[in-house]
């Protein structure tokens, strides 16, 4: 697919002109040369913890820390206890971000942390537990070929659940009519300091070894890549590469399968999304319960499903009327109603899923050719 066909109404800072730190930002960040040496501090307390992986995920811990964190996006970690409080943690915990060039610019580590800890725990995101996943059963087989599934964790935790929050947030604002635009909650959400982060966390897990027990100190594999590596190479091109896409000069070549392959992923990683953050949005009331019936209505008349989904969406339906009858306002079942018309694609238009992807392609493109620009010159 030619650059010029991929969607140029919605934009993506990817952080080639830098990414200026707002007062706020300022106010609670310390320098980037700062917070490494903070991070050899903990190090330095935790002698008894040399396992470099184990390290990462503690490090992880001090900003995502939640259940949905260590038992789903980053399964195999929520025995891993975090850092003891020390005045060097908090003095992390304070911000995710920290100060560049000067402190003028802001980049978003916690990002990194996470890219690089699920780098170690990878594997498909689904509502299924591990045993069903490993298991060869005709039972399984045919659970992991109807459960919602992102390919993988590595991206959940990074540039696609980036996405997915964008997505999310459109479908938040158009219910609640809060009018903002679009490129006004990918600003907000995809901001170039978090994008950056995305592409440099991925190019981190390309170059270094993060799941040996002996590797080197985290502060040292970051402080090495930022003053040793990263200058010499074109991080955006690796993550092009690390996440499917081929670059051939100027334009993506696989663009159109890439599209259509992630397009999925999104639906999925934003329906994982707005079921864990819808409940603290909504007013769950009669006006949402009638759009939620008309909609599974017509998702069933009109959208192309499988016969499973099909008998999904008839089951949600039937709840869906016992719940009007009744004037019951079942929350968790017009979450679900909610999510799974997403997953299975009903809102892709109202959610603008290809134009925002095909934005995201449009934006790498143009860093990758930048930084090819800047490397010659």
């Amino acid at each position: 697919m030619p650059a010029n066909h991929l969607d140029p109404s919605l934009n993506f800072d990817f952080g080639t002109s830098g990414c200026p730190a707002s007062d706020a930002i300022k106010a609670r960040s310390l320098a980037i040369n700062d917070y490494l040496a903070q991070m050899k501090v903990i190090e330095n307390d935790n002698k008894a913890t040399e396992n470099t992986a184990i390290m990462i995920t503690k490090f992880r811990k001090i900003y995502y820390d939640s259940h949905g964190w260590n038992h789903e996006l980053i399964r195999g970690t929520e025995d891993i206890p975090p850092f003891a409080t020390s005045k060097a943690t908090q003095a992390l915990k304070r911000s995710h971000e920290v100060l560049t060039n000067n402190k003028q610019d802001a980049y978003d580590f916690a990002h990194l942390f996470a890219i690089m800890d699920a780098s170690n725990h990878n594997g498909p995101l689904t509502p299924l537990p591990e045993k069903v996943l490993e298991s060869t059963t005709l039972l399984a087989k045919f659970l992991k070929q109807i459960a919602p599934t992102v390919d993988d964790r590595l991206m959940a935790a990074g540039w696609l659940g980036d996405l997915s929050e964008i997505v999310g947030n459109f479908y938040i604002n158009d219910y609640k009519k809060e009018n903002k635009t679009k490129q006004q909650i990918i600003d907000q959400f995809g901001a170039g300091y978090k994008t950056i982060a995305n592409v440099d966390g991925q190019t981190i897990v390309n170059h270094y070894q993060l799941s040996d027990k002996q590797s080197e100190p985290v502060s040292q594999i970051l402080s090495d890549y930022f003053s040793n590596v990263k200058p010499s190479l074109n991080p955006y091109k690796i993550f092009a590469s690390t996440i499917g896409l081929k670059f051939g000069g100027t334009e993506f070549t696989n663009a159109a399968s890439w599209l259509t392959k992630q397009e999925k992923n999104l639906r999925t990683c934003t329906a994982f999304y707005l079921f864990e953050s819808l409940g603290f949005q909504f007013d769950f009331d009669q006006k949402l319960l009638d759009t939620l019936m008309h909609d599974v209505e017509d998702a069933l008349n009109n959208l192309d499903i499988r016969p499973q989904e099909e008998t999904a969406l008839k089951e949600i339906r039937a709840r869906l009327h016992v719940s009007d009858e009744s004037k019951v306002f079942d929350k968790d079942l017009m979450i679900i109603t909610i999510c799974t018309l997403i997953w299975l694609g009903f809102y892709n238009h109202l959610l603008a899923i290809t134009p925002l992807l095909s934005a995201y392609l449009s934006g790498l493109q143009t860093a990758i050719s930048y930084a090819d620009a800047k490397l010659k010159a």
